[in-house]
Order: C-alpha cells, then sequence, then structure tokens
C-alpha cells in the first residue's frame, strides 16, 4: 500500500502539525458545524482531515463521498449533490461530502452550492478543500469553518519520516524537505520511489521533482493495468507523454521504483518483463527512449 495512503491519519491526535488549527477544529465539532472549508497547498493534508472531520462524527466509509470538483465542476453535478443529501444514509444516520479543489466550481454551480449550504440537512456535512480560496464567492467562505492548513515545520517533518521507517541519510531528509516544501503528501509519494535506490540517485530523483508528479503515477499505473485493452492504454499513455513535465530519465526511475515494488511487495511477477524494458538509462534517447520503452510494454508479448 502507497505510503501516503498507509500513513493518512484518522484522528486529529495522529495529524501531525498543525496545532492551531486542530484546535479551532476540535471546537468547531464540538459545536455541530456542518460545513468546513480547508485551504492550503497541495499535499498538506485538506482532504485527510475532512476525512477526519467524518471519522470524528462517526460517519461510515460509505457514506463518505469525495468529488474532485475539476469532474464535477457545473450546476447539474452541484444539484446530484443536493439530491443526494436528501437520501437516507445506507449505514448510519449522517453522511458527508468532501469536494476537493472547489475553486474549479464553476460561478453558477457556487451560486447553488451556497443556497444548500444556507441550510444542510441536519444529517449532511460538506467539506470543501481548495489550494485557491480566493477563487471562491465570499458569501460562500462566510457559510464555513476556515482552516488553513500549514506545511510541516523541520521538526514536525522529521516525525512523519519516523512513521515511514525508512532510513534515509541528512542529505536526503533536508533536500526532501527543501523540495517538497514540508508536504506531507509529496513527501511520502518521493519516498515510495526512492526507497530502493542509492543515495545519489535519490537525490537526482527529488531534484526532478518527479516521483510526486501526477501525469508520470498516472502513467505507472496504466502500465500496470490488466483491464484496458492495448490500444485503448496506448491512446492514454500517449497523452501523458505528450504533456509529461519532468525529464525522461527521472520519469524511468519513477517507473522502475514504482514496478519494484509491486513486483516485490505485492508478487506481481507478470510485471518483469515490463521492467526490462526500463533498465537501460535515457541519456542519449531521451524522450524517444522512453516513448519505445512505453510502446514496447503494451504491445509487445511477453
Amino acid at each position: 500500500m502507497p505510503l501516503h495512503i498507509d500513513l493518512r491519519p484518522k484522528t486529529l491526535k495522529e495529524f501531525i502539525g498543525n496545532r492551531v488549527l486542530k484546535e479551532s477544529l476540535l471546537d468547531a465539532l464540538s459545536k455541530n458545524v456542518q460545513v468546513y472549508l480547508f485551504t492550503g497547498k497541495s499535499g498538506c493534508g485538506k482532504t485527510t482531515l475532512g476525512r477526519i472531520v467524518a471519522n470524528h462524527l462517526g460517519i461510515h466509509p460509505l457514506c463518505i463521498q469525495v468529488i474532485n470538483a475539476a469532474d464535477a465542476r457545473g450546476i447539474d453535478a452541484i444539484r446530484e449533490i443536493i439530491v443526494d443529501s436528501k437520501i437516507t444514509p445506507l449505514y448510519g444516520t449522517k453522511k458527508i461530502y468532501i469536494l476537493e479543489e472547489s475553486h474549479q466550481i464553476s460561478t453558477a454551480a457556487q451560486e447553488s452550492l451556497l443556497q444548500f449550504l444556507e441550510e444542510p440537512s441536519k444529517n449532511v456535512y460538506i467539506v470543501l478543500t481548495t489550494t485557491n480560496p480566493e477563487k471562491l464567492k465570499d458569501t460562500l467562505k462566510r457559510r464555513c469553518f476556515i482552516g488553513e492548513v500549514k506545511p510541516l515545520a523541520q521538526s514536525e517533518f522529521g516525525k512523519l519520516i519516523q512513521q515511514t521507517k525508512i532510513k534515509v541519510s541528512r542529505k536526503i531528509f533536508e533536500k526532501l524537505f527543501a523540495e517538497t516544501e514540508g508536504s506531507p503528501g509529496k513527501a511520502l509519494k518521493v519516498l515510495d520511489t526512492i526507497e530502493s535506490l542509492n543515495e545519489e540517485d535519490a537525490l537526482s530523483l527529488i531534484s526532478s521533482s518527479g516521483a510526486d508528479n501526477p501525469d508520470i503515477i498516472s502513467l505507472c499505473r496504466l502500465l500496470v493495468n490488466q483491464k484496458l485493452d492495448n490500444n485503448t492504454k496506448w491512446e492514454k499513455c500517449r497523452k501523458l507523454l505528450h504533456g509529461l513535465a519532468i525529464q525522461p530519465e527521472a520519469a524511468r526511475q519513477v517507473i522502475m521504483s514504482y514496478l519494484n515494488k509491486c513486483i516485490l511487495n505485492s508478487n506481481q511477477v507478470h510485471l518483469v518483463p515490463i521492467l526490462f524494458n526500463f533498465t537501460e538509462n535515457y541519456f542519449d534517447a531521451g524522450m524517444s527512449g522512453l516513448l519505445l520503452s512505453v510502446y514496447a510494454s503494451i504491445f509487445t508479448d511477453n
């Protein structure tokens, strides 16, 4: 299981850092506040806090809906949430909606959401998360408990690394802290990919910022996906490669580390032939080398 999921805190006590925010959030929960807005940089724990709110309220996991506003930004999507909120929960008495990147909700949809937030049902809770709170309407923000989730201080970052039980050198620790800017989510994703690397390669990969790049992680997941047909898989991979924002060699190292973990941790031996396609570096071939490796992994009969 990826570190950022395996080590995801379930209570405010387990949540590292942000002491003042946790105290004010606990107070809001004691007053049964129903609408929350968590702001802050990517990977700092906004959605995690939403899940912690759900756990604190005793909401059943199947009654927790996490919705990415980028995929549900229109007024129809918000109306569907409003209609769904009126349906009795399948388990327990409460339900919660966590809307990630809520600043992407359209203006019209924000108006509809505003009406919903003014008088939510007694058993319904809403959590909005965003990296750009200035794009949300002020009238909407005034309906929420607002908490800024700040990055970890270096001492707090140290506690996070200790939880992973992964031994890292001082150089790697300092580089990781600097490059991820104290973001626990980013740091754990990077650690997942550098765990099996030597110090030199690990430092290089951290500097490339490839380990937490969403496109390269999506590419890794596509390569190990056995449910898609080859043509569909290739088309999805081609689009990701077309817009890839990291160096091909850094991408190769991320892919190799991802495949290593799948093989060693889950005994997915069928991935070994795919791993062979990424054993040669791309210092000379560049993007062409990465393109050929991906193509061979999809279409070569292993």
